[in-house]
């Protein structure tokens, strides 16, 4: 697998403007490069085969969980793949960041109880800079 870009940004529609836009502005003025429907996925393009592309070559899976993220195809098929990957490969891959409604994020996804998560309350620009330095080793 060739790694293209350090995150893929799994995320809901409904999320975008309060979580994901800002939090992608401060991915890009930290130098950290994301897979992002809106910007990859053009018109008339297999927006399957993009988001399969985008999946295999990312180095993470940022999972933005929110009450959004709930029961939506394409967010639910994402989290399986990206948890799947990982499983897979034996290779850190899982990134949670709680956009809102931890305890029902943990009821409905009790496997992700096992990760050490990020919460958005933290701000776009401290969870750039904690993604831009996940793959480190911290000290």
């Amino acid at each position: 697998m060739e790694t293209v870009q350090d995150l893929f940004i799994s995320h809901a529609n409904a999320d975008k403007a309060q979580y994901v836009f800002p939090l992608a502005q401060a991915l890009k003025a930290r130098k950290v490069t994301f897979w992002l429907d809106s910007s990859e996925i053009k018109w008339g393009d297999n927006f399957v085969m993009k988001i399969n592309k985008g999946l295999r070559e990312s180095r993470f899976g940022l999972l933005c969980l929110s009450k959004n993220f709930f029961g939506r195809p394409w967010t639910e098929t994402e989290l399986s793949s990206i948890l799947a990957i990982q499983n897979s490969t034996g290779t850190k891959r899982v990134l949670p960041l709680i956009l809102n409604a931890k305890d029902e994020i943990f009821e409905r996804y009790p496997l992700l109880t096992a990760y050490s998560y990020r919460d958005f309350n933290s701000g776009p620009d401290v969870l750039a800079r904690r993604v831009s330095t996940a793959g480190k080793k911290e000290t």
